[in-house]
Protein backbone atom coordinates (compact mmCIF):
# COMPACT_ATOMS: atom_id res chain seq x y z
CA UNK A 1 0.00 0.00 0.00
CA UNK A 2 2.63 2.34 0.90
CA UNK A 3 4.73 1.95 -2.75
CA UNK A 4 1.17 2.79 -4.20
CA UNK A 5 0.81 6.03 -2.07
CA UNK A 6 4.39 6.64 -3.03
CA UNK A 7 3.92 6.34 -6.67
CA UNK A 8 0.75 8.42 -6.71
CA UNK A 9 2.93 11.34 -5.21
CA UNK A 10 5.93 11.15 -7.35
CA UNK A 11 3.18 11.33 -10.44
CA UNK A 12 1.98 14.42 -9.24
CA UNK A 13 5.19 16.01 -8.73
CA UNK A 14 6.29 15.10 -12.01
CA UNK A 15 6.30 16.83 -15.19
CA UNK A 16 7.15 13.67 -17.41
CA UNK A 17 6.90 9.29 -16.00
CA UNK A 18 9.70 7.73 -17.95
CA UNK A 19 8.96 4.40 -17.71
CA UNK A 20 11.89 1.52 -19.01
CA UNK A 21 10.15 -1.95 -17.43
CA UNK A 22 6.71 -2.65 -16.22
CA UNK A 23 4.29 -5.58 -15.43
CA UNK A 24 1.18 -5.60 -16.58
CA UNK A 25 -0.03 -5.69 -12.60
CA UNK A 26 3.43 -3.85 -11.43
CA UNK A 27 3.60 -0.94 -9.25
CA UNK A 28 4.90 1.32 -12.65
CA UNK A 29 1.48 0.64 -13.43
CA UNK A 30 0.10 2.71 -10.96
CA UNK A 31 2.46 5.95 -11.44
CA UNK A 32 1.51 5.25 -15.64
CA UNK A 33 -2.13 5.45 -14.45
CA UNK A 34 -1.79 8.60 -11.44
CA UNK A 35 -0.03 10.24 -14.19
CA UNK A 36 -2.74 10.18 -16.64
CA UNK A 37 -4.70 11.08 -14.09
CA UNK A 38 -2.77 13.99 -13.46
CA UNK A 39 -2.27 14.64 -17.17
CA UNK A 40 1.46 14.05 -17.11
CA UNK A 41 3.24 13.33 -20.06
CA UNK A 42 4.57 9.51 -20.41
CA UNK A 43 7.76 7.86 -22.16
CA UNK A 44 7.15 4.18 -22.61
CA UNK A 45 9.78 1.75 -23.01
CA UNK A 46 8.33 -0.23 -26.25
CA UNK A 47 9.33 -4.31 -25.56
CA UNK A 48 11.08 -5.80 -28.31
CA UNK A 49 9.66 -9.01 -27.92
CA UNK A 50 5.78 -9.13 -28.39
CA UNK A 51 5.17 -12.15 -26.59
CA UNK A 52 6.52 -10.31 -23.41
CA UNK A 53 4.70 -8.98 -20.07
CA UNK A 54 6.50 -6.37 -20.32
CA UNK A 55 5.46 -5.67 -24.21
CA UNK A 56 1.82 -6.09 -22.86
CA UNK A 57 2.17 -3.82 -20.04
CA UNK A 58 3.28 -1.29 -23.11
CA UNK A 59 0.28 -1.81 -24.98
CA UNK A 60 -1.93 -0.71 -22.34
CA UNK A 61 -1.05 2.52 -22.28
CA UNK A 62 1.00 3.49 -25.93
CA UNK A 63 -2.57 5.02 -27.16
CA UNK A 64 -2.66 7.49 -24.46
CA UNK A 65 -1.83 11.08 -26.51
CA UNK A 66 0.55 12.21 -24.51
CA UNK A 67 2.62 8.86 -24.53
CA UNK A 68 5.97 9.13 -26.32
CA UNK A 69 7.19 5.62 -27.15
CA UNK A 70 10.89 4.82 -26.83
CA UNK A 71 12.27 1.49 -28.84
CA UNK A 72 15.98 2.31 -28.16
CA UNK A 73 18.82 3.38 -26.13
CA UNK A 74 19.12 6.38 -28.59
CA UNK A 75 15.66 7.33 -28.06
CA UNK A 76 15.95 7.20 -24.26
CA UNK A 77 18.94 9.26 -24.62
CA UNK A 78 17.74 11.51 -27.20
CA UNK A 79 14.80 12.56 -24.83
CA UNK A 80 17.11 13.36 -21.83
CA UNK A 81 19.51 15.33 -23.98
CA UNK A 82 16.29 17.25 -24.66
CA UNK A 83 15.11 17.36 -21.17
CA UNK A 84 18.74 18.95 -20.09
CA UNK A 85 18.38 21.70 -23.06
CA UNK A 86 14.77 22.52 -21.83
CA UNK A 87 16.04 22.58 -18.10
CA UNK A 88 18.93 24.94 -18.76
CA UNK A 89 17.97 29.02 -17.87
Amino acid sequence: MLYYMRNRIIAGMSDLVVVVEARPEGGSMHQITWSIRYGKRLAIYEHPDPKSEYYKAYQRYRSYSRTVTLKTTEDLGELLETLRALAKP
